[in-house]
């Protein structure tokens, strides 16, 4: 213990036996009874009490035969005398003490009439009381029933006494100004007030112990409008206000309060206006706890450079506080431990106040906890450095309203308790706030429960946070369509685990979050109507959820984002890696997104969408570009996906590729490796400006998992805005790929349908149209490998999905509007290439137009391909056998594509085709083409036989 804070040897003087004392009624009048002598020895004829005070020495001893004695007049003490008694003797009167001091032993005074002041000292300065018994035996009231009464006197001395009873203990008279009294090792046992300072300056309080009966009115100390007051190892109890003052105006030199106690309903302290008190050691307690905002352990109030040190408080409604509207420098508070029921420390508008090393606790009322540990309220330029924070509702807490600059929170220990809307750290509307290393620790994830929200703050720095076990472990508050964007803030090396929501800003402009680690259960890192967000080096571990694939956790997930770069991000397990709506202009690279349940990379309504250097694996699909559903307001459209480009990624073991559905445009897939996708690598559904180039794609068609892959696409999106999380998981089982087997055997047989790696359908319509066709899709520079097959135009699915965004009957739809280009490619020999069905180019159409080749071809196959085989492609409906790739198509002028050999021998056999015989064939066009939709059906009868439920539709395999 410092040396400042050890706590001297008691001085307090023995307790007067009242249960011995007498009444008034049974003391005679004894003004002139002749009961005392002066010095010894004691002589056989004794004189006046009076007699004796008047002829004593200076320093000499008057004595006192025991008994109860009344005094009708004043008894004065002239010199300094000692005045004793063999036993307890009574004296009822009043006393003026005219000398330099007076002491007695064995004697005990008490008021004769209300309203009387027992000693009164008229000496002007330094008059000495020692040794003092005052009693009020007969109950005597009023406001000036006072023990020692030093009026004007000037730094008097009172020590080792004893004052029961009486209004007021010790009293100095209210406009007394000068050099204040030192008082030591006094109990005094009070009605309203055990010291009275009045105005002076200086005064000393020291080793004494101060009770009163409680209730209204009642003060340990009254400071009143003095100065620079030293109260020291001093005990209150039984209070209103244990020191304070009148005069709350009283802006002169505040208290030193060095250790002691006190014991308070109301303010045990308060500081009124004064400036430069100290508080050190002090233990302030309401035995009853409170949310009474006038009871406060340390009342601040408008005081200025307060310091306030190792304090102890409970059951105040608050701790330590400054009036709300004090604008007062200098606060201080350091060390100490307070328990408070509304707030533990409040600031109120205080210039640049300090709280450290503190600990705060929330404590009960009622059986409930609602308190807040720092309330910043509209202070300015606060500085909070090692607040531990032991279970407040609320840790730190800033009012929206402070806009202010200079907040600096420094490392500090938090645990958010369980109950409704508890937090650690609340910015409130700070600007610039700094945050640096917190440890944040919760008591269950649920929503209410958060770590640090910036609110409406803007540019807060947060550094080195630790979070866990809370709803979400650093949060905004989203203001939909709020207008002026809040500054940006950085948020740099947490780490936030077992949370709901991990990070999350909103109606920010110029937000960075870089090198985090966040394991959540809701959204890893999320925001709504932000702007040239960056996130940066982040690790999210996600989570699966219940019910579907889409209800675990989404990594990243962003909503109205207007310019989003994310960079060195991997992502583990839950739903979703990335996930963009109705948001612009977003940038990812050097991502790696493995174990996610539903898509790698999600998006409604994204436009302006780049992904690249990235790796994803082992994923349930590796990206869903859908619409928006909704049309609420001036950010939310329902429109489709656009702009778009996937780049140099690497896709490695994903079970379904990327879907493009109800009319995506502008697409770019260049130069991506694809590996170990079985189900589609490119699904558009339909789509427009589809360009796929320079990619490396190892696909070998898994008809038993398309099924399971299709569906993916098929699930509700999450909600707009989102539904709720769900927090508390228990994971379903994992997606497992399904076993591959093979479903084409080199040979004639066409595929059951067109499911392919990179696969134009009519599964869905362009938004809010009846047309369901893609056009302007062009397959370039490619190198394929595997069985196939790797480019499939068409359905043959006549299943209503029973939506009014799909047709009852895709089969019957036109999937293409203009022919794709399908030049430069690399494809196996023995591969199936390419795969058209009846509707690729015909079929249901609510738009007409149409920019097809030779005005009929869905696929132009004759830009330098290279088929595996000098004499190029093999195309049973042509009859033409170049031993390379496999092209199936139902009609012969579906897919265009060179011919280098005549497989009869004939030479040259031109281009593919075209119009009449086939070169190398005697059979017809028409035949052929009956002969390959003949086999068309077939398969997908024998599909549609295998299928248990839906009997006799077809299905895509």
């Amino acid at each position: 213990m410092a040396a400042d804070l050890e706590a001297p040897v008691s001085l307090l003087a023995a307790p007067i036996d009242e249960a011995g004392l007498v009444g008034l009624d049974a003391a005679p009048v004894s003004d002139s009874a002749l009961i005392a002598w002066i010095g010894e020895p004691e002589p056989g004829t004794k004189i006046t009490l009076q007699q004796a005070l008047t002829n004593a020495p200076a320093g000499g001893t008057v004595h006192v035969t025991p008994g109860a004695y009344q005094f009708t007049s004043i008894l004065t003490v002239p010199k300094a005398v000692t005045l004793t008694a063999a036993s307890t003797t009574q004296i009822f009167g009043r006393v003026t003490l005219s000398g330099t001091s007076l002491t007695t032993s064995g004697i005990v005074l008490s008021p004769s009439a209300n309203q009387q002041s027992v000693i009164t000292v008229t000496t002007a300065s330094s008059a000495v009381l020692t040794d003092l018994q005052i009693a009020n035996p007969d109950n005597r009231t009023g406001a000036n029933l006072i023990g020692v009464n030093l009026a004007s006197s000037a730094a008097a001395q009172v020590s080792d006494s004893l004052i029961t009873k009486m209004s007021t203990g010790i009293a100095v008279a209210a406009g007394n100004t000068g050099a204040g009294p030192q008082i030591s090792g006094v109990t005094i046992d009070f009605l309203a007030k055990g010291i009275a300072l009045g105005s002076s300056s200086g005064a000393s309080v020291s080793s004494s112990e101060l009770t009163g009966p409680g209730g209204s009115g009642t003060m340990g100390i009254d400071y009143g409008g003095g100065s620079g007051a030293s109260i020291t190892d001093t005990e209150i109890s039984g209070v209103l206000a244990g020191i304070s003052t009148g005069t709350l105006t009283n802006a002169n030199a505040g208290p030193t309060i060095l250790r002691g106690s006190i014991t308070a309903t109301g303010n045990a302290i308060n500081l009124a206006a004064t400036t430069g008190a100290r508080v050190t050691g002090t233990e302030l307690t309401c035995e009853v706890p409170t949310n009474n905002a006038a009871a406060v352990g340390v009342n601040i109030n408008n005081a200025s450079n307060v310091t306030v040190t190792d304090v102890v408080a409970s059951g105040f409604a608050t701790g330590i506080g400054v009036t709300n509207a004090s604008t007062a420098s200098g606060i201080a508070v350091v060390g100490g431990d307070i328990a408070a029921v509304s707030n533990a420390i409040t600031l109120g508008a205080a210039a640049a106040p300090t709280v450290s090393g503190t600990t705060v606790r929330g404590q009960q009322r009622l059986g409930v906890v609602a308190t807040t540990g720092v309330n910043v309220l509209n202070a300015t330029g606060a500085t909070i450095t090692d607040l531990v924070s032991d279970g407040p509702r609320k840790g730190i807490v800033v009012a929206p309203a402070n806009t202010s600059t200079g907040l600096r929170i420094v490392r500090g220990e938090f645990t958010v308790p369980a109950g409704a809307a508890t937090s650690a750290i609340e910015l409130g509307g700070t600007v610039g706030p700094v945050v640096t290393d917190p440890h944040i620790t919760g008591a269950g994830r649920s929503d209410s429960k958060i770590g640090i929200t910036t609110s409406r703050a803007q540019g807060a720095v947060i550094d080195g946070a630790v979070i866990s076990d809370v709803g979400q472990g650093i949060t905004g508050t989203w203001v939909r369509l709020s207008g002026t964007p809040l500054a940006g803030h950085l948020i740099t090396d947490a780490q936030i685990e077992d949370v709901g929501i991990g990070i999350y800003t909103a109606n920010t402009q110029g937000t960075t979050v870089q090198d985090v680690v966040v394991d959540a259960y809701g959204e890893g890192i999320a925001g709504h109507e932000d702007a040239d967000f960056t996130l940066s080096g982040a690790t999210v571990t996600g989570h699966n959820g219940t019910g579907n694939q889409s209800s675990g956790t989404n990594a990243v997930r962003f909503y109205y984002t207007d310019g989003m770069t994310v960079d060195d991000l991997t992502t583990v397990g839950g739903s979703t890696g990335l996930y963009l709506d109705m948001s612009y202009d977003a940038v990812a690279t050097g991502l790696d997104v493995s174990g996610a349940t539903w898509y790698g990379t999600y998006a409604e309504s994204i436009t302006g969408y780049t992904l690249q250097d990235s790796y994803f694996h082992d994923n349930a699909g590796i990206a869903n570009l859908t619409i928006n559903p909704s049309s609420l307001d001036a950010i939310d459209h329902r429109q489709v996906s656009s702009d778009i480009a996937f780049r140099n990624n690497r896709f490695v073991d994903n079970f379904a590729g990327v879907y493009l559905p109800l009319g995506a445009f502008g697409f770019d897939f260049t130069g991506n490796t694809v590996t170990g996708t079985h189900t589609f690598v490119l699904y558009a559904a339909p789509a427009h400006d589809v360009n796929v180039s320079k990619n490396v794609i190892d696909y070998t068609h898994d008809p038993s998992g398309l099924d399971l892959a299709l569906e993916l696409g098929a699930l509700p999106p999450l909600g707009d805005p989102p539904d709720e999380p769900p927090w508390e998981i228990l994971p379903p089982p994992d997606i497992e790929s399904v076993a591959f087997a093979a479903a084409f055997i080199d040979g004639e047989d066409p595929p059951p349908s067109a499911a392919s790696a990179i696969w134009i359908t009519p599964t869905w319509f362009n938004l809010d149209t009846q047309s369901a066709s893609s056009d302007a899709i062009a397959v370039l520079d490619n190198d394929f490998s595997g069985d196939g097959p790797f480019i499939g135009v068409g359905s043959v699915s006549d299943v209503d999905v029973g939506s009014a965004n799909a047709p009852d009957d895709p089969a019957a739809m036109r999937a293409l509007r203009s022919t794709v280009e399908v030049s430069r490619n690399v494809f196996p020999q023995n591969s199936t290439a390419i795969v058209t069905v009846d509707d690729a180019e015909t079929g249901l159409d609510a738009d007409a137009s149409g920019t097809f080749t030779n005005g009929n071809a869905a696929v132009d196959a004759r830009g330098d391909n290279d088929w595996g085989s000098p004499c190029f492609a093999r195309v049973p409906t042509d009859d033409y056998d170049g031993g390379g790739a496999w092209i199936y198509e139902v009609r012969a002028t579906q897919v265009l594509y060179p011919q280098g050999c005549d497989p009869s021998g004939g030479g040259d056999g031109g281009d593919g085709g075209g119009d009449g015989e086939l070169a190398g064939t005697g059979a017809p066009i028409s035949q052929q083409l009956a002969a390959a939709f003949a086999l068309t059906v077939l398969g997908a009868a024998l599909l549609a036989a295998g299928t248990p439920r839906r009997a006799r539709l077809t299905r895509e395999r």
